[in-house]
């Protein structure tokens, strides 16, 4: 057989593509596979491999089911990325796939809300440490109230702690005992919240948060605006 530059060139598939083939005809038709799933390294899943192509199960699926090292399973494919080289199974088997994609679908778009407030959350505290690093002892800012918590009664009266906001991202406290009283009577004036008033930093230090382990700014404010005589 003559060869010339216009004669197609035939080549074999490989061994990776035909896997994915293969998936995609099990996906197709709803049709089971047996696979053997070890814990994966993310948290949460199984993976096991179909013809050398990772498949993910959600460990929620065998919730209940004593922990092993192999699992296994029936499974049907739910969803094929070849972006992420991996494949999505569930052991519903009676479920529907246009079901299991949609379940899958809005636990994606979960997923990257939740990646998205984490990281949110990520730039307010670094944010919030710059603006502590530069902050004051003794000096005097604009706060606004946030809201505040009822703590143990102080000799039988109300203690109240005031949640104030000292900047974009920083937040301090006062107490309502550091409050002056209203003029002419032995009860302290209260903040309501949304209310702007000046405070002072009495105090700015490190506290390590017990359940997340990281160090958290604080910050103890005091009244700008020296009380009233009789205090």
């Amino acid at each position: 057989m003559t060869i010339d530059a216009t004669t197609p060139v035939q080549t074999k598939p490989s061994k990776r593509s035909v896997a994915w083939q293969a998936l995609r005809v099990l996906l197709e038709a709803e049709q089971s596979v047996s696979l053997k799933f070890k814990p994966a390294e993310s948290a949460g899943w199984l993976m096991a491999r179909f013809r050398g192509i990772p498949c993910y199960l959600a460990k929620s699926e065998i919730a209940g089911t004593a922990d092993q090292e192999v699992y296994e399973l029936s499974v049907k494919v739910v969803k094929t990325s070849r972006k992420l080289r991996s494949a999505l199974v569930t052991t519903r088997l009676s479920a529907t796939i246009e079901q299991l994609q949609q379940e899958a679908a809005e636990r994606q778009a979960l997923a990257v809300k939740r990646k998205r407030g984490l990281d949110k959350q990520a730039a307010s505290e670094k944010a919030a440490l710059a603006e502590f690093g530069r902050l004051k002892e003794g000096a005097t800012v604009s706060g606004t109230v946030l809201h505040s918590i009822k703590l143990k009664p102080k000799r039988g009266k109300a203690n109240l702690l005031y949640f104030v906001k000292i900047g974009e991202h920083l937040v301090g406290a006062i107490r309502e005992q550091d409050l002056p009283f209203v003029d002419g009577s032995k009860t302290r004036r209260t903040l309501a919240k949304g209310e702007k008033f000046d405070v002072r930093v009495h105090r700015k230090y490190a506290k390590v948060d017990q359940k997340t382990g990281k160090s958290k700014p604080k910050v103890d404010l005091t009244w700008a605006v020296s009380a009233p005589e009789g205090e």
